[in-house]
């Protein structure tokens, strides 16, 4: 069901300008960006899935995603890191889709305490680009 909801989910459709704003020492990201992840996380709610709103940084630039609880384990997925604008026949990759804490860290920072742990391997084989 996730992989249907993650594939079905039309990141294309969005624009690619992911820019983000600073008011003093307050963040905001980019209007379109935040939709894209509010999008996702309602979509999987809305299917049965605990979800949440992450908040860090990713390239070197304020960022968001989602954490979601599948089968009772948490994963992070950055449906705007799998856009497939500008991919090979407009696919949508797996790269970041269902990832454990350590695998996210390589790329995303977040306040670690704020969110529940994502530890489970268990969809490693689904990581792989399409």
């Amino acid at each position: 069901m996730e992989v249907f909801i993650y594939e079905y989910f039309p990141v294309a459709n969005y624009k690619t300008s992911f820019e983000v704003q600073f008011t003093g020492d307050t963040k905001t990201l980019n209007t379109r960006l935040n939709q894209i992840i509010k999008d996702l996380d309602k979509m999987l709610e809305q299917a049965g899935f605990e979800t949440r709103y992450m908040k860090g940084t990713a390239g070197n630039d304020t960022h968001a995603w989602n954490l979601v609880n599948v089968d009772g384990e948490w994963f992070h997925v950055d449906a705007t890191w799998n856009d497939p604008v500008g991919n090979k026949d407009g696919q949508v990759n797996h790269k970041y889709f269902l990832l454990t804490d350590s695998q996210m860290a390589k790329t995303h920072t977040w306040a670690k305490e704020a969110y529940p742990t994502a530890t489970s391997k268990k969809y490693v084989s689904l990581q792989l680009a399409k």
